[in-house]
């Protein structure tokens, strides 16, 4: 294998299980690397996204090494403290996940377009 993608290719190639699993470590890896992206342009620390999260600076840190999966509320969590505009994460978490769902959809959708045209 020559590269990371033929390696991703090969992987889904073997079997419907392999190509679901390979499909979901891509997405969470499009969630994260969004999420980091988001965080150094505001200037915020791993320090600071932790607090304003309510988790500790080593889960901050462990996902984005990708040394751990982490959970959905998570990961809702830190996109919502990389959001400028928005000022609380549990008061938009509890207000409905179904609305979440898309918006998160969204963001992903135009982080995905933006990091295409860099």
């Amino acid at each position: 294998m020559r590269s990371w993608e033929n390696y991703k290719d090969h992987v889904k190639a073997s079997n419907e299980e392999d190509r679901r699993n390979m499909e979901e470590i891509e997405e969470i890896s499009d969630i994260v690397s969004s999420i980091i992206r988001r965080r150094q342009k505001l200037g915020i620390s791993q320090c600071a996204l932790a607090e304003r999260c309510g988790i500790p600076l080593s889960s901050v840190a462990r996902i984005e090494t990708f040394k751990t999966m982490p959970k959905l509320d998570t990961l809702i969590k830190a996109y919502m403290r990389t959001r400028p505009e928005t000022p609380s994460c549990s008061s938009r978490i509890d207000e409905g996940g179904v609305h979440m769902s898309r918006e998160l959809e969204q963001w992903l959708l135009e982080e995905r377009e933006e990091g295409k045209t860099e």
